[in-house]
C-alpha cells in the first residue's frame, strides 16, 4: 500500500481551496502616435461574461488581485486602452 503524501498547502485545513481559472489574452497594437507597439490585453474569469482590459502586465496583476479580493468593484471603461483596470459587465 502506498504511503499517504502530505496535502499541498492550498488544500490544508483552514486555507481557501477555491480554484480560479482565467482566460488571459495579450496582443500588441501599433500606435501611430508614438511609432511603436503597445501592449494590450484582457482578463476574463472562466464562467463569467465580465471582461477586464489592461495595457501593462502590472495592471494585469492588479486586475487578478481585484477579482480574487472579496470586495469586487465593477465599472464601465471610459477608455479600454487606458492604464486603469476596467470591467465590462
Amino acid at each position: 500500500m502506498r504511503e499517504r503524501q502530505p496535502m499541498p498547502v492550498c488544500y490544508a485545513e483552514g486555507v481557501n481551496s477555491e480554484r480560479f481559472v482565467f482566460i488571459v489574452r495579450v496582443w500588441l497594437e501599433q500606435d501611430p502616435q508614438i511609432a511603436s507597439a503597445v501592449l494590450r490585453g484582457s482578463l476574463q474569469r472562466l464562467g463569467s461574461d465580465e471582461i477586464r482590459y489592461f495595457t501593462s502586465l502590472e495592471v494585469l496583476l492588479e486586475l487578478v488581485n481585484t477579482v480574487l479580493s472579496p470586495a469586487q468593484t465593477t465599472s464601465r471603461p471610459s477608455d479600454p486602452g487606458g492604464d486603469k483596470p476596467t470591467a465590462v459587465p
